[in-house]
């Protein structure tokens, strides 16, 4: 499978982080040319783009913190891109996510009620 030649462990959260926010902003770039005369074209390429940005914040989602440095990353990103709506998560993946931030609660919870 090619995405296994360039894929990350799945626990590498700044790995996940970055790759998500490329393809946002790779999506975000061939949305901006829908008017142009060749966007018929490029609409295989906005497909493919779309899903490469679900399977890379499904990895996102399911990726393990290894510190609390990493939980917190996570956590910052997920509650920036949910907000900025940058991303379409539904409650299962919602679920899964806090499932792999429980490790560290201790950490996490003064992060969140500031």
């Amino acid at each position: 499978m090619i995405t296994s030649l360039f894929s990350q462990p799945a626990d590498d959260i700044s790995y996940a982080v970055q790759a998500h926010r490329r393809a946002v902003l790779t999506r975000k770039n061939f949305e901006r040319s829908v008017n142009l005369p060749w966007s018929l074209f490029l609409y295989p390429a906005r497909h493919i783009m779309r899903r490469r940005e679900k399977q890379t914040l499904d990895a996102l989602i399911r990726a393990q913190p290894k510190s609390n440095i990493d939980a917190e990353e996570k956590l910052l990103y997920l509650i920036a891109a949910l907000t900025a709506q940058a991303a379409n998560v539904d409650r299962s993946q919602i679920g899964t996510a806090i499932a792999t931030l429980n490790a560290h609660k201790s950490v996490l919870y003064p992060l969140i009620s500031k």
